[in-house]
């Protein structure tokens, strides 16, 4: 099941409590991309993952599991979305969504918790992008 797909307006960000999701994007199908694996958080990088079910040409980037937040660099810079997010195969996905008008209220009513999300958000990048100059440090 697919939640979001790239370019949708990304007008909620989503925090994963139970079961996978991952995130896909369209590639050349004659791409031959490395298997890049090895993240550990909570969520996995599969490194262009095939998987049964998805589009000729889609590929697995990353793999979500409870804890990791996802769309909130969209959100953020108001954006639209980067890849696509879908359930894994018979998954049920569940989390928690925080929109753009309940963050707003939030950050009117009690800003302590809207910088919590905040710096939450930000740690969640440095993770990635520590992960991400690795990768690609591997690649050269």
């Amino acid at each position: 099941e697919t939640v979001w797909s790239v370019d949708e307006p990304a007008d909620f960000f989503f925090l994963v409590t139970s079961g996978r999701l991952m995130t896909t994007h369209a590639t050349d199908p004659a791409d031959d991309e490395p298997n890049l694996s090895g993240y550990e958080s909570s969520s996995s990088y599969s490194g262009y993952d095939r998987v049964p079910g998805l589009a000729r040409g889609e590929r697995v980037i990353e793999y979500l599991e409870a804890g990791a937040m996802v769309g909130y660099l969209n959100f953020f810079n108001h954006t639209g979305r980067a890849a696509n997010l879908k359930t894994v195969l018979s998954d049920q996905a569940e989390g928690l969504v925080m929109t753009q008008k309940a963050f707003e209220k939030m950050r009117e009513t009690n800003p302590r918790e809207a910088m919590a999300i905040m710096v939450a958000c930000l740690n969640r990048s440095e993770v990635e992008y520590r992960h991400h100059t690795r990768l690609v440090a591997l690649a050269m």
